[in-house]
């Protein structure tokens, strides 16, 4: 059910080295039960009283082992499946320091892993997976086979846009010695066509980001000139 509740966009066969978006999904779905399941437990024994709320033992604290056998159990995923996410997602102060909800699990001792639940209400799940396949050593090897499904993913959403009989569109048209166009729109009715480029763009969490979204967006308009 929880799996249902978040809006999803890449298609659950999508493949990033040894794992699916499938398994990401059904992996943040046992993660978001657990943690729910946590803090209603907590919200059940304080019975409703907000000075009764338990700080000393809100957050969901368990060895690597136990959070392995518990996603696998809840998700149907297989354990190495788990322990793959779980390392991705692991705290790392190299990888995710100025926004370390991209990894919510936080090492508080060795081999002590807390999951606070203000890191998963809310979590932007596929967003944030994309921003750490970009800063995660060993996820920067998937990031090609990614990007390769963004573009077509977009455009035929974009497509849908502008259904037949009323429009015809190509789809990444080659202009040569220019450049090419995402998507072409012809309205057969006006003889109208209508030029786009497209960029999936993810929101920025730092200066950097929002500086290389800047880049990408100027390319696009320099894309877009050349092509008309």
């Amino acid at each position: 059910g929880l799996v249902a509740a978040v809006p999803w966009e890449f298609p659950e066969a999508l493949n990033v080295g040894p794992i699916r978006f499938g398994d990401l999904r059904r992996f943040w779905g046992a993660l978001l039960a657990i943690s729910n399941t946590h803090d209603m437990a907590h919200l059940i024994a304080m019975g409703g009283v907000p000075s009764k709320w338990p700080i000393g033992s809100i957050v969901a604290i368990r060895s690597s082992s136990q959070w392995i056998t518990l996603i696998a159990r809840v998700s149907a995923l297989r354990p190495e499946l788990v322990l793959q996410l779980l390392n991705w997602y692991k705290f790392d102060p190299a990888v995710s320091a100025a926004t370390p909800i991209l990894q919510p699990f936080l090492e508080i001792l060795p081999d002590r892993i807390c999951v606070p639940s203000s890191f998963l209400i809310g979590n932007a799940i596929e967003r944030n997976f994309l921003k750490l396949l970009n800063r995660h050593p060993q996820m920067r090897q998937y990031v090609n086979t990614v990007n390769q499904a963004k573009e077509p993913l977009a455009l035929d959403q974009i497509g849908q846009l502008f259904p037949e009989p009323g429009f015809q569109i190509a789809k990444q048209v080659v202009i040569p010695g220019l450049t090419d166009a995402d998507i072409i729109v012809y309205e057969r009715s006006s003889g109208f066509v209508l030029v786009l480029q497209h960029k999936w763009l993810i929101s920025p969490d730092t200066a950097k980001e929002s500086g290389s979204n800047d880049d990408e967006l100027r390319k696009g308009v320099q894309q877009a000139v050349k092509s008309r």
